[in-house]
Parts: C-alpha cells; structure tokens; sequence
C-alpha cells in the first residue's frame, strides 16, 4: 500500500509531479469479484450440477429449500431459478 502511495502522478502543464498520497486517500476494501445483473437489478448467481440424478428430482429438491427460504427473505428481495431446470418443467409437464 505504501509503495503505491508513493506513486509520483505528472500533471499535464509541466508542474512538479505530486505523490498520490497527496491528491487521493488509497484505502483497501472488500467488494464482490463479480457483479451479475439480471433487468437491471443486482444478483447472486448459484450455479449447480446434477450427477447421478435426473434434473427434474433435484429441480423439485431446489424448490422444496426455496419454499422454505423465501417467506424469510429481506423485504424488496426475490428467489428466481432460471436456465434448463425452469425450461424442462416448462417442456415436460405432463
């Protein structure tokens, strides 16, 4: 941190160059290292495989826990299970 704080910036008009220290406050902070979006609105991604089980079974599996989830959710928040497990309900339903 120290060593990037003692970065010399030029400016274009030929002054002096200033370390960073003295124009900015360089501060170490956590963030998400992927940021996903989905319409617009912020999302958290959990991505899942099946092995040895047909889709169907573990789509229902995921609904029975998301059932129990989302009566618990913060209020503006939203569970919403996309991709081949939504699409295969939608296809197959008999």
């Amino acid at each position: 941190m120290d060593t990037l704080q003692s970065t010399p910036i030029r400016s274009n008009t030929g002054q002096m160059p200033q370390l960073l220290s003295n124009l900015a406050t360089v501060q170490r902070t956590q963030s998400a290292g992927v940021v996903s979006h989905y319409d617009i609105q912020p999302t958290l991604d959990i991505l899942a495989s099946v092995q040895d089980r047909d889709l169907a079974g573990v789509g229902n599996d995921v609904n029975k826990i998301l059932a129990d989830i989302k009566p618990k959710l913060p209020r503006g928040s939203s569970i919403d299970v996309r991709a081949r497990s939504k699409r295969c309900k939608l296809h197959f339903q008999v």
